[in-house]
C-alpha cells in the first residue's frame, strides 16, 4: 500500500470528522489490500483512530482504490449505526444523502429509500442508487449512503460502480 493512498485516507477522515487542527491527525490502526471482487479492482481498507475529543467519532474506515486514488467508500466503525427515534423523513434523507454524494453519475437510477428497522440496533434509512446502463442493470454496480434518522448524519457511505 502507498504512502500517497495512507496519506489520502487520513486527510479524507481528517474532513469527515470534523478535525480542524493539523496535530489532530487521525493515526492509522490497521490496513490491508485485497482485490474486490465486485468491482475487479485492487482496494485498499484502513481503519483510523483518533483521541481527540472534539471528533465525531473516533474510528473510521476508508476504502480508496489503489489504481485511481479515488475514494470509493467509507464508514465510522464506532458510532451507532442505527436510532431510537426517527426524527426525519424519506425526502430529508435522499436530500442528505445527495449532498453527501456532491455529484450522481447520469447513469444511476434512485432505487429505494427505505428505513430499516434493525431491531434492538435501531432504525437507519439506506438510500440506494443501482447503475442503469441503456435500461439494462450492471450487476453489483450501486451507490448505498446510510443515514442516522435520528440526527441526520451520515454514518456511511458505498460506491461499487464500474465506468463503461
Amino acid at each position: 500500500m502507498s504512502e500517497e493512498i495512507e496519506k489520502k485516507a487520513k486527510e479524507f477522515a481528517r474532513k469527515k470528522m470534523h478535525l480542524r487542527s493539523r496535530r489532530a491527525t487521525p493515526k492509522v490502526s490497521r490496513k490491508k489490500s485485497r482485490w474486490s471482487p465486485g468491482l475487479l479492482k485492487k482496494v485498499s481498507e484502513i481503519e483510523l483512530e483518533t483521541t481527540n475529543e472534539r471528533a465525531r467519532s473516533k474510528r473510521m474506515v476508508v476504502r480508496i482504490e489503489d489504481d485511481t486514488g479515488d475514494t470509493i467508500g467509507w464508514r465510522y466503525s464506532d458510532v451507532a449505526i442505527g436510532a431510537k427515534k426517527v426524527k426525519i423523513t424519506e425526502e430529508d434523507a435522499l436530500q442528505i444523502a445527495k449532498t453527501e454524494l456532491e455529484e450522481i453519475p447520469e447513469d444511476a437510477k434512485l432505487d429505494s429509500v427505505r428505513l430499516l428497522n434493525r431491531g434492538t440496533a435501531g432504525f437507519t434509512y439506506n438510500v440506494r442508487w443501482n447503475h442503469i446502463v441503456e435500461d439494462i442493470p450492471v450487476e453489483g454496480d450501486f451507490l448505498v449512503v446510510k443515514i442516522n434518522p435520528e440526527t441526520g448524519e451520515v454514518t456511511s457511505v458505498t460506491k461499487n460502480w464500474s465506468v463503461l
